[in-house]
């Protein structure tokens, strides 16, 4: 199915946690200030303690629809037995994974950065990578990856704009040697021990480290569907397929971006 492809071709549908809804609005809490638990003991009467502070994260779902239309000469003219409407069909899956992946990597690229603090709805800017050196460029990684609570830390993986994967892969350290991967052995799948995923729809020059499940998620509707219309244009075939689908962002404190500037030597 299109939902499936979908999820095969994102990286962003598989990191983030992924919802289904009746409606074309979904909201997952947050928790923006968190509950208090104090010692007791027998002989001390209980006070009330805080209570977590809990903000909505809603998405809107967003409408896409295709309608490409084919002709019935040609549906039935096929003299070579190819499934020309399986055809048509694949196509407009891949249009519909490419719109689905920006529009879940706008979420990220149109966020508001937000460096002093955990912003409900913003997005941390963790630091920047600037230049060649190799050494400076590794230690200002490591200070960005430290900014992700250490909670979050061991569930987190890497998000990356395809050019900077393109930069990391053509630095080389003293020896000349590929500092991540190699012709060879392929791109790296790992930065400083965090999986790494490639986006091509992200912004150039940014990546981001988070604990994907707790920062963001992506939510459909399973009303969509796909029907076929031979009748509306009389001798050709309609082909309507439509779906709704929006994303959020979630918990700030599971997710820092950090822009990226670095040029091999």
């Amino acid at each position: 199915s299109s939902q499936e492809k979908m999820v095969a071709a994102s990286p962003l549908r598989r990191l983030a946690a992924g919802f289904t809804t009746d409606a074309l609005t979904y909201g997952v809490p947050v928790q923006v200030t968190g509950a208090e638990v104090k010692p007791g003991d027998e002989t001390t009467a209980r006070g009330e303690t805080a209570a977590p502070t809990i903000e909505l994260a809603e998405a809107t779902l967003v409408e896409h629809y295709a309608q490409p239309m084919v002709s019935q000469r040609i549906l039935d003219g096929n003299g070579g037995g190819y499934d020309l409407e399986g055809f048509m069909n694949g196509s407009v899956a891949k249009a519909y994974i490419t719109k689905d992946n920006q529009l879940h990597a706008d979420l990220l690229n149109n966020a508001v950065e937000d460096p002093a603090a955990f912003t409900f709805g913003k997005v941390r800017l963790a630091g920047s990578l600037t230049g060649s050196d190799i050494s400076v460029i590794l230690k200002e990684l490591r200070a960005a990856t430290k900014v992700l609570p250490l909670v979050h830390r061991s569930n987190a993986q890497w998000l990356v704009a395809s050019d900077v994967v393109t930069a990391f892969s053509n630095l080389e350290d003293s020896t000349k040697q590929p500092l991540w991967g190699s012709v060879e052995g392929g791109e790296g799948t790992a930065l400083l021990g965090y999986p790494v995923n490639e986006c091509e729809e992200l912004a150039p020059g940014t990546m981001y480290l988070a604990n994907w499940k707790e920062s963001m998620f992506v939510v459909d509707n399973p009303a969509g569907g796909n029907l076929r219309d031979p009748y509306s244009s009389k001798g050709h075939v309609s082909l309507y397929s439509w779906m709704y689908s929006g994303s959020q962002l979630t918990d700030p404190e599971a997710i820092v971006k950090v822009k990226v500037t670095v040029t091999a030597p």
